[in-house]
């Protein structure tokens, strides 16, 4: 008689009907066990090209037979997973496995909600670093998200350890008053004086307090006011336009400025150098565009005939209200481009052909390092130029802002072509600008 194979949940593929910007929809990967454990695959594609009966990408849709090979890839690597697993089948451990976990037996999970072998003892900031990676493993945001809460504890890490030097802070250990003595530090230390940046910074803190008063670690009447005198004040969930929050000066080019780097770009020798200030023109000329975009831009996203972007945004994931407009400068770099044929399906050759947009951490990755890359070239120019700040890509973004206020741009027009999800966010940015220009425009108002 044969072995006997170990029960597994069963797993499908399935689209959900939740149509995005392109008219399209992501596959999931879905198991069952008492009620249904899901995760994204990061693969959209329209509904029209799902075989709902056989569970796949139907055969006339392009790259049909990649797209399925690599479903099925995914599905064998988690049924291995599951059938690997020596403990009780959970919903617990098929949502660990299904996101990424790899146990053997019970002894190699985390806790769903991280109590096991916890107590008022363990180290607070080794407990909030667990409940991020929690978080993060469950898919309640993403990587980048995952990262800055991770930067943020740490730095309340170094406050515990070299400030306050209680570097064996615990959970028995949290009071109001080192909270209030942390703001206080980092108003006077580390020069914070935004109080909406402050108060993000002690977010991902408080999740781990009421996580742990969730958990029963904590009693709610002795710490429950400690984690509610903030959360109240933040955004606990990932604002797109919160990077484009300018604490200090707004850095940009003046017309002359732009000039002198036209100039300095006509007479560079260095072949990558030139291509770099190439694509800063770019950025510039295509209504501020951000790296992340410019390195994603694909040929599919020029529409030659209308000379626009189709594009959804990196930052945003979603397509702007008002498509980027592309002016006859942009439209020249991107025949210049073009002739180069050096890469088929990226415009700026930044990504092989062949990349896997759905790997958000590689991506990323890959965004901070042509960032660092090309912010170490531009400084050439910069030095060369004796202009007095970096100069950066995001200088062309808030370059092509301020010359198109001072131009006098309607700023919710403006707001679109830029991005932002809320006109706030853009008059927040270029306050100073706006103002300027009101009170030019507004002159004639005292001569009545």
């Amino acid at each position: 008689m044969g072995a006997v194979r170990p029960s597994i949940p069963t797993g499908k593929f399935v689209i959900l009907n939740r149509i995005n910007t392109k008219g399209e929809t992501v596959i999931h990967l879905r198991y069952f066990l008492g009620s249904y454990v899901k995760r994204s695959t990061g693969i959209s594609i329209p509904p029209s090209a799902w075989d709902e009966k056989r569970c796949c990408v139907k055969s006339s849709y392009k790259d049909s037979a990649r797209i399925n090979a690599k479903l099925q890839n995914l599905k064998c690597e988690i049924d291995n997973k599951l059938l690997a697993y020596e403990g009780e089948m959970n919903k617990t451990v098929l949502n660990y496995i299904l996101n990424g976990g790899d146990p053997v037996n019970e002894g190699d999970l985390p806790d769903e909600s991280p109590t096991q072998a916890v107590t008022k003892r363990t180290s607070f900031v080794e407990y909030a670093k667990r409940v991020n990676d929690l978080n993060y493993g469950k898919k309640e945001y993403g990587y980048s998200l995952w990262y800055n809460k991770q930067k943020l504890i740490e730095q309340f890490e170094t406050f515990l350890v070299h400030w306050r030097k209680t570097p064996k802070f615990a959970l028995k250990d949290l009071r109001q008053d080192v909270f209030d003595e942390y703001v206080q530090y980092r108003f006077t230390v580390r020069k914070n004086t935004n109080k909406e940046a402050i108060n993000k910074s002690l977010v991902p803190l408080f999740v781990a307090i009421k996580a742990a008063i969730t958990n029963g670690i904590l009693e709610q009447g002795t710490y429950g006011p400690i984690a509610e005198s903030y959360i109240e004040t933040r955004e606990t969930e990932y604002n797109p336009d919160l990077e484009d929050r300018v604490v200090e000066k707004v850095r940009f080019l003046t017309p002359e400025q732009i000039e002198k780097l036209k100039d300095y770009y006509e007479k560079c020798k260095n072949p990558r150098s030139k291509e770099i200030l190439d694509i800063w023109f770019f950025a510039y000329y295509a209504c501020g565009m951000r790296l992340s975009d410019v390195m994603t831009l694909e040929w599919k996203h020029i529409d030659w005939e209308a000379k626009v972007i189709k594009k959804v945004q990196f930052k945003t994931k979603r397509l702007a209200d008002v498509l980027p407009p592309l002016g006859n400068s942009a439209l020249e770099i991107l025949e210049r481009w073009k002739a180069k044929e050096r890469n088929n399906r990226f415009v700026f050759d930044l990504l092989p052909e062949d990349y896997d947009m759905t790997d958000q951490k590689r991506l990323f990755m890959d965004r901070n390092s042509k960032d660092k890359t090309f912010n170490t070239s531009l400084n050439v120019a910069r030095m060369t130029l004796r202009f007095e700040f970096p100069l950066t890509m995001h200088v062309a973004r808030h370059s092509f802002a301020v010359m198109c206020i001072k131009e006098g741009m309607n700023v919710f027009l403006l707001s679109k072509l830029l991005g932002h999800s809320t006109i706030a966010s853009t008059q927040r940015t270029y306050a100073q600008f706006l103002k300027e220009t009101v009170e030019s425009e507004t002159k004639f108002i005292r001569n009545l």
